[in-house]
């Protein structure tokens, strides 16, 4: 099961987000306008859960969210670990058309999309005031454990 391909997939154009374990698990968002809903297998049992609507929190819960205190023992830390998970991530493919709504700038960026061009990653840059992303990416789970590991144990010294 750890060497099993973890995939998360991501298509704005077609709304599918979805994260992956082949035979085991797949969990997807499916956003419709009034709700969103997640979606869950897990072997072979189906679970469907209703999201609270995100955008419409009062005014009390935003203050005692503000007023919080979160205690952090090493800042570090999670940007350490940040950047381990970052470097496990494979990118299967990525597709980005991109516009900024300004016209002088689109011009600007066409060399750097040109630039970054590679075999699984196209970056477009477009002038219909489109943008949209489409992106494969995958790991295993062992490899994200080792991370955890590694960070925890390095930094407990």
């Amino acid at each position: 099961m750890l060497t099993v391909p973890l995939k998360l997939q991501v298509n704005t154009d077609d709304r599918k987000y979805r994260v992956t374990l082949n035979g085991f698990f797949s969990a997807r968002l499916i956003m419709t306008e009034p709700e969103w809903k997640v979606r869950i297998w897990i072997l072979f049992i189906r679970i469907t859960m209703k999201l609270k609507n995100v955008y419409h929190k009062s005014f009390e819960e935003r203050q005692e969210k503000r007023n919080m205190k979160v205690k952090r023992k090493n800042p570090h830390l999670y940007a350490r670990f940040l950047i381990r998970v970052l470097k496990c991530l494979r990118i299967d493919k990525f597709r980005a058309d991109l516009d900024t709504g300004d016209f002088p700038l689109n011009a600007q960026l066409i060399p750097v999309s040109s630039v970054l061009r590679h075999y699984n990653i196209r970056l477009n840059i477009n002038f219909e005031d489109h943008n949209s992303i489409d992106c494969n990416i995958y790991t295993r789970l062992y490899k994200l454990l080792w991370q955890a590991i590694r960070t925890y144990i390095i930094n407990k010294n």
